[in-house]
């Protein structure tokens, strides 16, 4: 073997391999980073998810046990307390119409404590708020006998839910809705 004809082809090579292995090792490295950060940002989306159904329920609880919640003559065109109503004579269960208001749309609504109600069942880095919306009446039977304008009892009340849970740390926010039969 002559050396003198060698001109360091095995140091360009494994200059050429290490560089590679470095690249190879780096997007690894980057591509693990990612998945990380994807899981992180799925865990914390669940979690807001559950936080929003939480206050569903919890709004719920609050038609059915407390009167404030279900009382139709406290529900306006404002949101006042967080109980919406955009339609016209909702004391009656034969003219009771609903309108078409969209207030959950509203920021107003959500940044304003005097339009919705606060959750009290979510906590730590979670915040939640709801609005419940009158939807007008139905009948509480849908077959059947035909329900009698005098009776309340042949009638139900329509709610829509508007929960909004927010994650404080990273803003993630989440909305869902309901619609209640009581």
């Amino acid at each position: 073997m002559n050396l003198k004809y060698e001109q360091g082809t095995a140091l360009v090579y494994t200059m050429i391999f290490m560089t590679l292995m470095i690249m190879a090792g780096l997007a690894s490295v980057q591509f693990s980073s990612l998945e990380q950060r994807t899981s992180s940002n799925f865990r914390t989306k669940q979690a807001t998810f559950f936080a929003a159904e939480t206050i569903l329920l919890e709004a719920e609880q609050c038609i059915r046990e407390n009167m404030a919640c279900s009382d139709v003559s406290l529900f306006d065109n404002n949101c006042t307390n967080g109980l919406c109503f955009n339609g016209s004579d909702r004391t009656s269960t034969v003219s009771c119409r609903s309108g078409n208001q969209r207030p959950w749309e509203l920021a107003a609504i959500w940044t304003d404590n005097t339009r919705h109600i606060t959750a009290t069942s979510v906590s730590g880095a979670l915040a939640g708020r709801y609005i419940i919306e009158f939807l007008c009446y139905v009948p509480r039977n849908p077959t059947g006998v035909t329900p009698s304008p005098a009776n309340p009892e042949d009638w139900s009340r329509i709610y829509r839910i508007t929960a909004l849970s927010v994650m404080a740390n990273d803003g993630a926010r989440v909305m869902l809705q309901s619609t209640y039969k009581w």
